[in-house]
């Protein structure tokens, strides 16, 4: 708990378990974090994952990480949406939202 980067395994030797900027989630988490950094496992498989914000629960060994299809749980934050027409009649809809876990 608290940590901003925690040692992964398993990932293969070599190969890019997330790049910068993409979302995971921890399996007993549901709070949502993203990548900092690359990271590329080396030749043994493990690798250090880096991330934004800190750990809100602690992981276990051998637990899991969703890499694709990341579901986020979220709530509008205010009542105002913004709705505008453009060229060729494409709507653009604005509204503010934040993670809740």
């Amino acid at each position: 708990r608290g940590a901003k980067n925690i040692a992964v395994g398993g990932a293969g030797a070599n190969k890019t378990v997330l790049v910068a900027g993409d979302f995971f989630k921890f399996e007993n988490h549901t709070k949502v974090y993203q990548a900092t950094n690359d990271c590329i496992s080396d030749g043994s498989g493990n690798a250090t994952l880096y991330f934004a914000g800190s750990l809100v629960a602690d992981v276990t060994s051998g637990e899991e990480l969703t890499l694709t299809g990341v579901p986020f749980t979220a709530i509008i934050e205010d009542d105002t949406h913004k709705v505008s027409v453009g060229l060729g009649g494409m709507a653009n809809l604005r509204l503010k939202m934040r993670e809740v876990w």
